[in-house]
């Protein structure tokens, strides 16, 4: 009966990971490995027939070595594994095998400091810091939205009226910077607000000062390190005072803003849930 065969290149004229497969075919189907120049070919044997023949392609005449029964097939497997080690492997193929060992989701679930590791005593800060912190990267993100969108509108020539009112909106996403900006002075720091002492920070500046606030809340209460959160508030105003540059215009300015607003929304001058919802200052 006519012996399948397989070739696969070896010497430079294929990829690693046609060599590979090779190896894995001496693992699956153990029989004779005959080298040569350009390939590596595969003879199928039956177990107690496993041997290895070695031929030479120098010349068409050239003798071919009767096959010798010098290894075993645990030797085979041990060679053919060291090939695939030794074969390059893709960004899927790496990710498929550390998703053998234990999956990302699972690891992420043993690593991730939860609340369960703070005291409730200290959670009920941390709910309050949290939400200063929170609420200024939500605002954060909807001002660069807003000023996207502005950018949108005058480039394309868009109407005077909906160019202002763009604006209204930009100032009104400063404003409330403002006021979470406060919030967590307030959580964390004592004394009143002193604008002047506040710096402008530069646009490089406003953006590490805004990482450090949040890095600092995250290593004090989850990971528990000594990290003093007083003067936190201040970063972030420093943040907003650079977008009041960029606006040209004081920070005063838009703290006013933000003022007016929300006296609207609460008119008894104190939080509620109803007026909240309802939103009685009504282009907010």
């Amino acid at each position: 009966m006519k012996q399948d065969r397989k070739q696969l290149p070896l010497n430079g004229s294929g990829n690693a990971t046609d060599i590979a497969k090779g190896a894995q075919y001496c693992i699956d189907n153990p029989g004779i490995i005959s080298l040569s120049l350009g390939c590596v070919e595969l003879h199928p044997l039956s177990s107690t027939e496993l041997g290895i023949k070695f031929m030479s392609e120098h010349s068409s005449s050239s003798p071919v070595r009767p096959a010798t029964k010098i290894m075993h097939q645990p030797q085979i497997q041990s060679t053919a594994a060291n090939l695939i080690d030794s074969a390059p492997l893709s960004i899927e193929e790496k990710f498929n095998i550390a998703e053998g060992e234990i999956p990302y989701q699972e690891f992420v679930k043993t690593t991730f400091a939860t609340t369960s590791n703070v005291d409730l005593h200290q959670i009920c800060i941390t709910m309050d810091q949290l939400h200063a912190i929170y609420g200024f990267l939500a605002e954060y993100i909807e001002y660069l939205n807003e000023v996207e969108f502005l950018f949108e509108l005058t480039s394309t020539s868009s109407p005077l009226t909906s160019i202002t009112t763009q604006q209204l909106k930009v100032e009104k996403e400063i404003g409330d910077l403002c006021y979470y900006a406060y919030m967590l002075h307030n959580l964390t720091t004592p004394g009143t607000v002193k604008l002047c002492e506040v710096q402008t920070a530069s646009k490089l500046d406003a953006q590490k000062n805004l990482e450090l606030a949040a890095d600092l809340f995250k290593k004090a209460v989850w990971y528990k390190h000594e990290v003093n959160l007083k003067g936190t508030g201040y970063l972030l105003l420093s943040v907003v005072k650079y977008l009041c540059t960029v606006h040209n215009k004081p920070i005063e300015y838009f703290i006013l803003q933000n003022k007016e607003k929300l006296q609207k929304r609460y008119p008894s001058g104190k939080f509620s849930s109803q007026d909240a919802a309802e939103k009685k200052d009504n282009n907010s």
